[in-house]
């Protein structure tokens, strides 16, 4: 797994968004794909909100890149967040507001995505 600890300029975690645009050019078609929806809990906003009550009531949940991209570029967040790419060995997400994870067994993918950032570390968590 890629643990991102990149900060902005005010020392705030880098966004989701920035994670999932760098996804979108990495990945073909990316965008046309569907997200499992694995974790949300805390966050701002009332798409946020609302996975989360789903979660919490044991339902799975799916939602489109587009939807995704949507809510981030409108000012929602998630503390901490993790999706599935449906059609891809792919997890990506945030932890705590602490850093931006994204787990895969795609090792040529993970080193393409962590040129892009500074502050980073790699854990093991697959065999």
């Amino acid at each position: 797994m890629l643990r991102i600890f990149d900060k902005t300029k005010d020392g705030l975690l880098i966004s989701l968004l920035t994670l999932l645009e760098l996804l979108e050019t990495l990945i073909s078609n990316f965008d046309s794909k569907q997200l499992e929806v694995i974790r949300a809990r805390s966050g701002y906003g009332q798409n946020v909100c609302n996975l989360e009550d789903k979660l919490d009531n044991n339902e799975r949940v799916w939602i489109s890149i587009d939807e995704l991209r949507s809510w981030l570029t409108r000012g929602e967040y998630f503390e901490s967040a993790r999706f599935r790419s449906t059609f891809d060995d792919l997890i990506f997400g945030v932890e705590d507001s602490t850093y931006l994870l994204v787990d895969s067994n795609d090792e040529d993918l993970i080193a393409k995505i962590a040129k892009n950032f500074y502050e980073k570390t790699f854990v093991k968590t697959r065999s």
